[in-house]
């Protein structure tokens, strides 16, 4: 199921309308006590595998990916980043990611926070987490399995997840596919490259250096 967020009650979004479900259920995260120690599931670097995108999902999600991309797309070609396709493609990767991520949370009963679905000002670029679990804020990231480069997710350089490595702040990697699945990680686990393609301000995540 997807859990959008509209912009005012009962709004029409993209021709769709758009429902919030809540849930409640009990507080933990991945099993650990709610400490604010990292969850010692995390060190079995544990490949999980996670449900294919359902068709409403990947509709409303390419809804939001254009939405995003047209309303914000002088900005995007400020960034130098003029291929409205290409920007739509990241954009709905990205989404996909989080309904999936989203979706196995809720199957675990941990009670996470909604995908947020509200279109932002590309100016005011956040770095907030994607999804809230109590203390845990997990950051998704996104690659598709045979692209030309190895699977990766790129980073910010500025990206505060990446200088203060808190044990808070949980990576969802995910890597999309037909059988699409994810690592969850924190920094401090994780080995920092920079990018093959070096044109890249970036640094970068390899799936071959997760153990």
């Amino acid at each position: 199921m997807l859990y959008c967020r509209p912009n005012k009650p009962g709004e029409v979004f993209g021709g769709v309308f758009i429902v919030t479900f809540v849930y409640s259920f009990p507080f933990s995260f991945l099993g650990v006590t709610l400490s604010g120690v990292a969850p010692a599931f995390l060190k079995k670097n544990m490949k999980i595998e996670l449900r294919k995108p359902t068709q409403y999902e990947q509709r409303i999600c390419k809804v939001f990916a254009e939405e995003c991309a047209v309303s914000n797309s002088k900005e995007y070609s400020r960034r130098n980043q003029g291929n409205l396709e290409k920007v739509i493609q990241d954009i709905y990767y990205g989404k996909i990611a989080e309904v999936l991520v989203h979706d196995y949370l809720v199957s675990k009963r941990k009670n996470p926070s909604a995908p947020d679905f509200m279109i932002y000002d590309s100016r005011t670029k956040s770095f907030d987490a994607d999804i809230k679990v109590h203390t845990k804020k997990i950051h998704v990231k996104s690659c598709m399995d045979g692209s030309s480069f190895p699977n990766s997710w790129l980073f910010q350089p500025n990206d505060p997840i990446i200088k203060n490595k808190s044990d808070d702040d949980i990576l969802a990697l995910v890597v999309l596919s037909n059988k699409p699945y994810m690592y969850f990680r924190t920094i401090k686990q994780s080995k920092l490259r920079k990018p093959l393609k070096t044109s890249l301000d970036k640094v970068v995540i390899y799936e071959r250096d997760i153990p």
